[in-house]
């Protein structure tokens, strides 16, 4: 586990600041930031260790792994839009670690900011005034 959590906390603290996020490295939506990271980071591992662990040989743990991986990418929200999937795939969406962090990611990063509105799914964050 150390090895997925550091390398993460490497990747959030080089990178938050140039991203433009909102807050510092110290900021509370970078603790939200860093912690969805560094679990996105252990889940695909044990995922990973799961498919290695039930196959015969390496090739084909890496196979199987990539092809999972692929779909989850293609299902995680950012390449297809989840409402635009037909029902027969829609559920796939629910199965990808991809869809969480990206919903967590874009709520810490979206939620309260002025004149926006954005529906995820059943999600709705609406903008409230800077004043």
């Amino acid at each position: 586990v150390l090895l997925r959590l550091l390398p993460s906390l490497l990747f959030c603290i080089i990178l938050y600041p140039l991203m433009g996020l909102r807050g510092g490295v110290g900021s509370d939506f970078f603790g939200a930031f860093l912690g969805c990271t560094g679990l996105f980071a252990v889940v695909q591992t044990q995922m990973t260790a799961c498919i290695v662990h039930a196959t015969s040989t390496t090739g084909v743990a890496t196979v199987w792994a990539i092809v999972l991986t692929l779909f989850q990418v293609l299902f995680g929200g950012f390449l297809v839009n989840p409402s635009t999937l037909p029902d027969s795939i829609a559920w796939m969406r629910f199965v990808s670690p991809f869809y969480y962090s990206f919903q967590t990611m874009l709520t810490n990063e979206l939620d309260g900011m002025a004149g926006l509105e954005l529906i995820v799914d059943n999600l709705s964050i609406q903008g409230t005034s800077n004043s």
